[in-house]
């Protein structure tokens, strides 16, 4: 009866702000709970036009030392955005695709959760767009507003389902000289079930098909298993946003840290060795090429969960542990810095999905969030993103975004190893034959080595050191440069006496092969002559 009369006063509130021409105001209406931002909440919208589908996702938090706790909203085909929760809406605090980022002057807001019929909610900013690539550089600033008006209340009906006392809201946006509106349609509880985007007199409209909803029946089970089948000798070959052939292969079995593993290399050079448990696919332990050194699971944490044995459609599965980093090859424990990492997943749908290799019908459709954080490095890693799994095949489709978020403001954000992968082959390789890593090499006898802050550094030997830490990324530059001194101490002479080659051969035994070349040519360049 409530429901009833709230609605008959908004229709009587809408009719005589027409008739009056706004001599009377509307009470404000509240859209908290329109645009719930849970994680795991998802939506599946279709386009009207041509009926593909597009997914929105809220899942992940993170944190920027200028605004505190952010929302992290996966956008399909347009990377992810950043929100701040307020008590009067959503603000943006910066947008993250694959080409890079723009970040607000201030919090713009994204979305009012108290508007008035009569009274637009006015925002304006600069916005700062940066581009991608671990030396961020601006590209360019510009002046943006967006006015929001509450236009109407709607009972509209999706697919024979009707939905009633939906809000329409209006976004007019201006920037760079240009105006677009966004139109959304958000239904309480749901939020938005249909959207509409204008832009240069193009129209785009989109209805949402499916959204997280735990109310009905649970889901049926399937198994991620048969989703991503551990095939060794096996070569996914893939192609990139840019049009180019990366690929990635299923290596050989061996045992690591415990488990017996399958070495899956990934476009990038990493190394992911994989396992499973009774909870599902497990990563007991990764090799970072471009640090030259791994991660690792020790007991009595448990290994990283990156798919669970089973799932269901809108099951958000969790996975929060704590890694260690460990030497190359030895793996020997390093005590430099503890991260925690944090995986999450949601299964958004089931599609069927076209790609250069043919099309795979069925396929499993994830939205797919890690963080990982190094509190002793002041550092989080964000990766976001969408994955569709063929049975019996693996991964055919993929498209994710990647952020370097640093706590310290000397140190800016950047955005780094995007992709967009699409499957074109598959093919078998030829893999050489097993080998387990060596045992933990022993301690070395430190006895005779001259302490640090006794070397003698000779000639140009100090800045050629000095030149290799700083290749390295700024938040395992502590790491390098105790592990280089390290092996430059063993190699100086009786007396301390550190030469240019000493350096040089230090860094060919300590840096990763993917930049060990680079670098040692620039140390060359700087010898003295």
């Amino acid at each position: 009866m409530k429901r009833v009369q709230r609605t008959a006063l908004w229709c009587a509130a809408v009719c005589a702000a027409a008739v009056v021409c706004g001599a009377v105001r509307a009470d404000a209406l509240v859209l908290r709970g329109q645009f719930p931002v849970y994680n795991g909440m998802y939506w599946n919208f279709s386009d009207n036009a041509t009926r593909q589908q597009m997914t929105w996702a809220v899942l992940g938090r993170f944190a920027r030392s200028d605004v505190g706790p952010l929302i992290v909203l996966a956008r399909q085909g347009s990377g992810f955005v950043a929100l701040k929760e307020e008590w009067d809406g959503l603000y943006l605090c910066g947008e993250y695709r694959v080409d890079g980022f723009t970040i607000p002057e201030k919090p713009v807001m994204f979305m009012p959760f108290v508007v008035d019929f009569d009274k637009p909610v006015v925002n304006t900013t600069r916005m700062r767009v940066y581009a991608a690539g671990e030396t961020p550089r601006v590209l360019e600033d510009y002046d943006y507003s967006v006015t929001m008006e509450l236009q109407a209340l709607e009972d509209i009906d999706i697919e024979g389902r009707e939905i009633r006392n939906c809000a329409v809201l209006v976004k007019k946006i201006r920037s760079r000289q240009a105006e677009s509106t966004e139109t959304f349609w958000l239904a309480p509880t749901i939020g938005p079930v249909k959207i509409s985007f204008e832009e240069a007199g193009a129209v785009r409209a989109y209805t949402m098909q499916t959204y997280r909803n735990d109310r009905g029946a649970p889901g049926k089970e399937f198994s991620l298993e048969k989703y991503f089948p551990l095939k060794p000798g096996t070569a996914y070959d893939y192609r990139d946003q840019n049009g180019n052939l990366v690929s990635s292969v299923f290596g050989a079995q061996s045992e690591r840290l415990g488990w017996q593993t399958i070495a899956y290399t990934d476009p990038e050079g990493d190394v992911y060795y994989l396992s499973r448990d009774d909870r599902g696919l497990i990563l007991p332990l990764k090799y970072r090429a471009a640090m030259g050194f791994g991660f690792g699971t020790l007991p009595p944490d448990k290994p990283p969960l990156l798919l669970p044995a089973r799932t269901a459609v809108g099951r958000l599965n969790q996975s929060v542990t704590y890694t260690r980093t460990v030497q190359w090859p030895s793996l020997q424990p390093m005590l430099d810095f503890y991260p925690e990492g944090e995986i999450a997943s949601v299964v958004t749908g089931v599609e069927d999905v076209t790609v250069p290799a043919g099309t795979y019908r069925d396929c499993v459709k994830l939205c797919v969030s890690s963080v990982n954080r190094s509190y002793d490095m002041q550092r989080e890693k964000i990766r976001t993103g969408f994955m569709w799994f063929a049975r019996g095949v693996g991964l055919v489709k993929s498209e994710s975004v990647s952020l370097a978020n640093t706590y310290l403001e000397e140190t800016p954000d950047y955005i780094f190893q995007n992709q967009k992968l699409e499957l074109a082959a598959i093919r078998k390789v030829k893999l050489p034959k097993a080998a387990n890593p060596p045992p933990p090499a022993e301690p070395k006898d430190s006895g005779s080595r001259v302490p640090a802050e006794k070397l003698v550094w000779q000639g140009n030997s100090r800045p050629m050191f000095d030149k290799a830490v700083d290749a390295a990324p700024f938040f395992v530059r502590s790491i390098v440069r105790k592990s280089l001194l390290d092996a430059v101490a063993e190699r100086a002479g009786a007396g301390g006496e550190v030469t240019e080659d000493t350096v040089i051969a230090a860094v060919q035994a300590n840096t990763p092969e993917k930049s060990r070349a680079r670098l040692v040519g620039e140390l060359e360049q700087m010898k003295s002559r």
